[in-house]
């Protein structure tokens, strides 16, 4: 029967029909001054969350594993829909495992006769004091807060030993020729060009990860800088990789220390093994945002295996340039075959 119940409750909450039991909530206590019925579908939530975290926990990608964290921290606060429709409705077997754990928890609040009282208690931890009666800590309000811990509690063992792993999904390989030869570089952003050695972080300004220069954008926006493929795109947004038909492997890095937004205010094109065109849009990002966030916008880009060139030229420093204009070139004396990629993680 409880089984029975919270699916029946959840399929009410998936179809947004739910906010039709408040009135029946509502009237319980004005007539009687209690109500029985959230009291045993409260506990809902903690279920869904037991089995998100379950599912953060087993993840073995990284995109989806962020996605479930940050979900279970909203049904941790009262909110449902980012577990049930990012996280445990695309992978039935934890959204099972989720109401069976709230059957459990929906058993124990109904034979606890726990009671919601004195109005509508929102989902998550904030709601808990709603089912607390006059009488304060009694043996119904116990058996409500137990019954919130079996549901997260069964919901995450039962997601732990029977959920899926969410794996990283393998991406189609798509064959660049590539030869190591003279190449160019054209910006990818509008804005003021600066050298690398007045950028703010030493990972950039030492050189240490390559030559190049460093952009202020005045435009929030990244176009390809050539003909080429896509090699990397960080999970966080803030930075992508690209190489060249002709051998040049070029970094990207949109603003310092922005892995911490954590893709906030970014807004990616593309994916791995993507073939671009000189002139694509690749990615937007928001610049007076990032800004306000307390984020330094500056944008390095870098050559980052110069070492397989005679020579890399930085073409305009100090300057205003809009998309495609030459900022770099680079030098070959001997060509060579097909080279590895060889980006690192900035």
């Amino acid at each position: 029967m409880f089984i029975t119940l919270h699916v029946y409750g959840l399929s009410l909450n998936l179809l947004g029909l739910h906010w039709a039991f408040i009135p029946i909530f509502l009237n319980n206590i004005a007539t009687k001054g209690y109500d029985p019925i959230d009291a045993m579908l409260f506990c809902t939530v903690f279920g869904q969350v037991g089995a998100a975290l379950a599912m953060t926990i087993k993840a073995k990608d990284h995109k989806f594993k962020e996605l479930a964290a940050s979900a279970t921290l909203s049904g941790i606060l009262g909110i449902s829909e980012p577990i049930i429709y990012g996280v445990t409705i695309p992978h039935k077997r934890s959204f099972i495992m989720a109401s069976i754990g709230s059957a459990f928890g929906g058993a124990i609040a109904g034979f606890s006769s726990s009671k919601m009282y004195g109005g509508f208690a929102p989902g998550g931890i904030f709601g808990i004091p709603m089912f607390m009666g006059k009488n304060g800590v009694d043996s119904s309000f116990i058996g409500f807060l137990l019954s919130l811990v079996v549901a997260f509690g069964v919901a995450f063992v039962l997601s732990m030993l029977f959920a899926e792993v969410v794996k990283p999904k393998p991406v189609a390989q798509k064959k660049l020729p590539v030869t190591l030869n003279n190449g160019k570089v054209g910006s990818p952003l509008v804005g003021h060009t600066i050298p690398l050695s007045a950028v703010k972080d030493d990972v950039f300004s030492t050189g240490m990860m390559g030559k190049g220069l460093a952009i202020l954008p005045d435009k929030g926006e990244v176009r390809a800088p050539f003909d080429g493929q896509v090699v990397s795109v960080f999970p966080t947004k803030h930075a992508i990789g690209l190489k060249s038909n002709t051998g040049i492997e070029l970094l990207i890095h949109i603003g310092l220390d922005t892995v911490n937004l954590k893709g906030e205010h970014f807004d990616t094109n593309v994916q791995i093994n993507d073939l671009v065109k000189a002139g694509d849009i690749l990615e937007k990002f928001d610049i007076q945002s990032i800004q306000d966030a307390g984020y330094d916008t500056t944008v390095p880009i870098i050559i980052t295996n110069t070492n397989d060139f005679s020579a890399v030229k930085t073409n305009s420093l100090g300057v205003q340039v809009s998309f495609g204009d030459e900022i770099l070139s680079t030098t070959v004396t001997n060509k060579s075959s097909e080279k590895d990629e060889s980006f690192q993680q900035a």
